[in-house]
């Protein structure tokens, strides 16, 4: 499964907001459910997070490859190694 690498940018417009790559080409697009201009909450949330998605994968891939388990609780290791599982569709 492909990451992209690519710096991702968050821009608020009048009907959401988008994820444009340093070249400006459009990634994804979150719709704000009031349309009225104002900026929501949660779409710029999902923006946000979504922008983020593949730099907390690389740090949980070298969170993990760098420790071992028994040096991070266990409930956060299994976290980790799920959150990481289900980014690469593997869960």
């Amino acid at each position: 499964m492909f990451h992209t690498e690519r710096k991702l940018i968050v821009h608020w417009n009048t009907d959401g907001c988008d994820v444009r790559d340093e070249k400006g080409d459009l990634i994804a697009w979150f719709p704000s459910p009031s349309r009225n201009g104002v900026q929501d909450t949660e779409a710029d949330g999902n923006a946000h997070l979504f922008a983020a998605a593949a730099l907390m994968l690389k740090a949980l891939e070298d969170l993990i490859a760098d420790n071992a388990p028994e040096y991070i609780p266990s409930r956060l290791w299994d976290a980790a190694r799920a959150a990481v599982a289900k980014a690469k569709g593997e869960q």
